[in-house]
């Protein structure tokens, strides 16, 4: 090439990049899987997932999804982002929607039909799509030991790609772990990537940030999705700063007359599928599986505690109990406490996002209310047995409620002590102590001696 051919090149080279809108940088996270193990945990994850769920089968449903999906993925320009991404629809009337490791792509029925347009909808698939180019779930893992996951199990899977190794990992964890909850900084990379994706594709990118706010506003119309995906902050506005940068404003929402047919087919789905409170969950159905004959355990309470780091937390716990994480929950109980997948002796620790009203902060009070009416809808049995008292938690205010519930010990009614406080981040921070009506006031001294250990940080 000649001189003059090389200079017309890079010139041209130039002008093209030049032409290229900005868009903000991002790097993935500190990350000990390979991709390819990302795939192999992906795969492995996804065919205990679906032994859960109910995947639709309907081709003209998957094929629409698909063809979404690929069309966004289709835009992004990350170094090493290819993926086998598969795309699925999951007939749930929940508005939600997550991706797992290297690929596998799940969107409920409920989060089709909430969307106004088609605009939104590919918003929320860019996101998840964003989650797996920035290996947030795996990331998330190699970070365990911040929230005291088995490493172990971790480092049992770094010299080897073995698809035997990986399910250990995924049926240790559980699949509704790690998987499913990110960080708000993960949520904000995300949010980057899913607003480039729409930009690129010809969608108007703050249909996502408007969709999620709409969520947001409309008395917590997503709950499910927000307790896996924490507002980052200030959503919109970050949206509408990146989608500035990329150049002038794309109008299309894409109304199509395909989106509205896929709407109407997806409502008939959420027709036939369970609601939130026929699937269960809450305070006595979350958990690993223990003993599966729902006779009375014997629960010892007594002898040494040990130390328990969580994220953001500390607290101490009979040394025999053992302590794990499910979804975004830190689950302690002994392993005869666990019975039927359900915890009848022990203690959840987890965190809330309350609404605010009208942009005025709640009170602690006021936010312990919407949490319970949480736990209500997810737990039909559930009732209180005595009022709000205001308590002292090492130095922290704090409130506490008595409820009663069905344990998962057949024919038994299980006492949940719930204890709520403000976390320095500025959500709402509870502990649930749980045990059968008539071994309550054995262990409650154990339980005293959990709550006076509770150091949260600053």
């Amino acid at each position: 090439m000649s001189p003059r051919s090389l200079l017309a090149l890079t010139l041209a080279l130039f002008l093209v990049a030049a032409e290229l809108p900005a868009r903000t940088p991002l790097k993935p996270g500190r990350n000990a899987f390979s991709k390819e193990q990302d795939v192999e945990l992906g795969r492995e994850a996804s065919r205990k997932i679906e032994q859960q769920v109910k995947v639709v089968d309907d081709p003209a449903l998957r094929n629409y999804i698909t063809d979404l999906g690929r069309r966004l993925y289709s835009t992004v320009r990350e170094p090493d982002a290819n993926y086998p991404f598969n795309f699925h629809v999951v007939a749930d009337k929940s508005i939600n929607a997550f991706a797992l490791p290297g690929g596998p792509l799940y969107v409920n029925t409920g989060t089709i039909v909430a969307a106004d347009n088609e605009a939104q909808l590919a918003g929320v698939i860019g996101h998840e799509i964003g989650h797996v180019i920035m290996r947030h779930s795996t990331n998330q893992i190699t970070k365990a030991q911040t929230a005291q996951l088995p490493l172990a199990i971790l480092g049992a899977v770094l010299g080897s790609g073995a698809a035997g190794q990986l399910t250990s990992v995924v049926a240790q964890l559980g699949v509704g772990s790690v998987f499913l909850k990110f960080s708000r900084d993960a949520e904000r990379q995300a949010d980057v990537l899913g607003t480039q994706m729409l930009y690129d594709a010809g969608y108007n990118p703050e249909e996502m940030a408007r969709f999620f706010q709409k969520l947001a506003g409309e008395g917590g119309r997503g709950p499910e999705f927000f307790s896996d995906h924490p507002d980052p902050g200030n959503r919109m506005n970050a949206v509408q700063a990146e989608a500035r940068t990329l150049g002038a404003a794309r109008t299309s929402t894409a109304l199509t007359d395909r989106f509205q047919a896929m709407k109407r087919l997806a409502q008939q789905w959420n027709n036939r599928a369970p609601s939130p409170n026929q699937k269960g969950g809450g305070a006595s159905s979350s958990g690993t599986s223990g003993g599966s004959t729902g006779s009375r355990p014997e629960i010892n309470a007594s002898g040494t505690f040990r130390s328990y780091n969580g994220s953001g937390f500390r607290i101490s716990h009979p040394e025999s109990w053992n302590a794990s994480v499910q979804e975004s929950t830190v689950l302690i109980a002994p392993q005869q406490g666990v019975v039927n997948d359900g915890i009848a002796y022990g203690a959840m620790i987890s965190v809330f996002e309350p609404q605010e009203q009208r942009g005025v902060r709640l009170t602690l009070s006021e936010a312990t209310r919407q949490l319970l009416e949480q736990l209500a809808q997810q737990n039909p049995d559930m009732r209180r047995s005595g009022g709000t008292r205001s308590i002292n938690v090492n130095g922290i205010a704090a409130d506490s409620i008595t409820l009663s519930n069905k344990s998962p010990l057949r024919g038994e009614t299980e006492v949940d002590w719930v204890v709520t406080t403000w976390r320095p981040d500025g959500m709402l921070f509870y502990i649930i102590f749980i045990a059968p009506e008539r071994d309550f006031s054995r262990l409650k001294p154990a339980f005293d001696q959990m709550l006076n250990s509770l150091q949260l940080a600053n």
